[in-house]
């Protein structure tokens, strides 16, 4: 029997349909707003449910989010998308092995199902099985050859397992498909750097700066580049450890009146964080735990922090140079947002090298720092490093770097393309650390 056109069930399809329009188009406040008007009429939607979740996963709110799809799916089991999305969201936070279930649940009902396939090879190679993943990526692409998406990803695990001429050759082949897929590109910059050519990462870099596209990897991966061609003046231009990395202590924020208290605060607030999840292991620092997104978050620590973020920020702008045409200063935002996350580490700590993409600059704040545990790891067992990046990309050169030691109440903040990593240690507690990024517009 056809759905009355001036109906309530009409009314909610016609919702549907426009906040469907909103969520593709990014306006995200205004599909949240329609999905939650939907649900309040009909709370078993599942078509809203599931794409309320996926809502709540682009804002990080991770668990909200697999609790929204699993309704979705309770109402539904039998649609595969919501299946691929809940292990969208389970990956996320770190529970991997419910994510690959969720994957193959949904391959279950739809085995055709590209992106389920391309979803859970990624995260099979998130755990190690990277044999495994590349064959869940290659049974992606038999069924739809041209799914770039796969064939970026597949490139970078033949790049980890040194079969460089492999993945250049997929490489070529995804960029040829869809020439606007930039990640591919300076992920081609890294393959060429792993197989010693310099001069083909560098070209890869400045076309990418030119072009405004990628501009923060292209730029971590312009420094290595010029130093393995021996332009190493260069470089040591790019990538001025000294003179764009500061460490400043920080004085209490109003309401505190003492910075010890505001640490207690922020740090209690992270560890109890209603967000806090496992991070997973495909992430930069898999050993510990992370908030969702708290630069919304009106408790009144973060508040507090947000205070000493914008003055920082405000420094550092008023601090451009007469001659701004270094990288860094020449993108200096007019206009900006914050990105703040919270990370609280485990008692051994490893955090793989890392830029900011998207961030012009990035920041890190130790609430936090307790004594290291016995037989540290190295001296600087700890401290975060910048300028080293993967091994692997130094052939003719070696890594410039520049450490600094954590401390409670010093603000950390360099530009976002300096690669930057903790050197491993082992702490007798948890260390809290607020993680942000400076993002322009």
């Amino acid at each position: 029997m056809p759905t009355d056109p001036s109906g309530p069930e009409a009314d909610l399809e016609r919702d549907f349909a426009e906040a469907r329009e909103h969520h593709m188009a990014g306006r995200l406040r205004q599909a949240g707003e329609l999905y939650q008007r939907i649900l309040s009429v009909d709370p078993n939607h599942a078509d809203a449910l599931h794409l309320a979740g996926v809502l709540l996963l682009q804002g990080r709110h991770f668990t909200p989010a697999i609790e929204t799809i699993s309704r979705a799916i309770e109402v539904n089991p039998e649609v595969a998308k919501y299946h691929s999305n809940l292990g969208n969201a389970l990956r996320d936070c770190g529970r991997q092995d419910e994510a690959v279930a969720a994957y193959r649940r949904a391959l279950e009902i739809e085995p055709e199902f590209v992106e389920a396939h391309h979803n859970l090879g990624t995260a099979l190679a998130d755990v190690g099985q990277v044999e495994d993943g590349i064959a869940s990526l290659e049974a992606a692409l038999k069924i739809d050859p041209d799914f770039v998406p796969s064939l970026g990803n597949l490139a970078g695990l033949l790049q980890e397992q040194e079969r460089l001429d492999e993945a250049i050759a997929i490489s070529k082949r995804a960029l040829d498909l869809d020439p606007g897929r930039t990640e591919v590109r300076t992920n081609l910059a890294v393959i060429l750097l792993k197989k010693g050519d310099g001069q083909g990462a560098l070209d890869i870099c400045e076309s990418c700066l030119a072009a405004g596209q990628q501009k923060v990897r292209a730029l971590a991966l312009k420094a290595i580049a010029l130093a393995e061609l021996g332009e190493g003046d260069a470089a040591k231009a790019l990538l001025d450890l000294d003179g764009l990395i500061r460490a400043d202590p920080v004085r209490a924020p109003a309401p505190y009146d003492d910075l010890a208290t505001f640490n207690q605060a922020l740090a209690e607030h992270v560890a109890s964080h209603p967000s806090l999840v496992r991070s997973p292991p495909g992430h930069a620092q898999p050993s510990g735990w992370r908030t969702g997104e708290l630069s919304g978050d009106e408790a009144t620590p973060i508040g507090a922090l947000k205070t000493l973020l914008t003055e920082a920020v405000a420094a550092w702008i008023d601090a451009v140079p007469p001659d701004d045409s270094q990288a860094f200063w020449a993108a200096r935002p007019t206009d900006y947002s914050l990105k703040i996350c919270g990370i609280a580490t485990d008692r051994q700590n490893l955090q793989r090298p890392r830029v900011r993409p998207g961030a012009w600059l990035g920041g890190l704040y130790h609430a936090a720092v307790p004594p290291m545990a016995d037989d540290p790891a190295a001296e600087e067992a700890g401290w975060i490093e910048f300028g080293r990046a993967y091994d692997g990309f130094y052939k003719k050169s070696e890594p410039m770097t520049r450490s600094i030691e954590p401390a409670e109440g010093v603000l950390v903040t360099f530009p976002s393309y300096f690669w930057h990593q903790t050197i491993p240690f082992r702490s007798i507690q948890p260390r809290i650390t607020i993680a942000f990024d400076v993002v322009p517009g």
